[in-house]
Formats: structure tokens, sequence, C-alpha cells
């Protein structure tokens, strides 16, 4: 994670632009609430979301 956060240093204006990473547990308790799963520009990367979220994800 640290690669990334020092790439995504020098790609990323620091006071225009925002960018947030956050670790995520290997096996988390999902929980959705409302319509929709994800918003428009959450990018989840590397984690194993179960079968009906992601389903919902790949409809979008």
């Amino acid at each position: 994670m640290n690669k990334v956060s020092h790439h995504l240093e020098k790609l990323i204006h620091p006071k225009q632009d925002d960018v947030r990473v956050y670790p995520l547990p290997e096996n988390p308790d999902w929980v959705k609430l409302g319509k929709q799963f994800r918003d428009d520009g959450l990018l989840l990367v590397g984690v194993k979301l179960p079968a009906d979220l992601r389903q919902e994800l790949d409809a979008l």
C-alpha cells in the first residue's frame, strides 16, 4: 500500500485532487444500506465481495 500511496503522490495535485486510500480487512462483514452500493469515483481493488454485491456492482 505504501508503494501505491507514494506513486499517487507524484500524480495528484495536493490541493485540487481528493484521493483517499484506506486499508480494508481481508474478510470484512459487508453491509449494504440504501439503493446504490458504490458511488461514482469509488474503486475497490483486491477485495473479495459476496456474490450478491459482486453481481450488483457488475450491473452498474
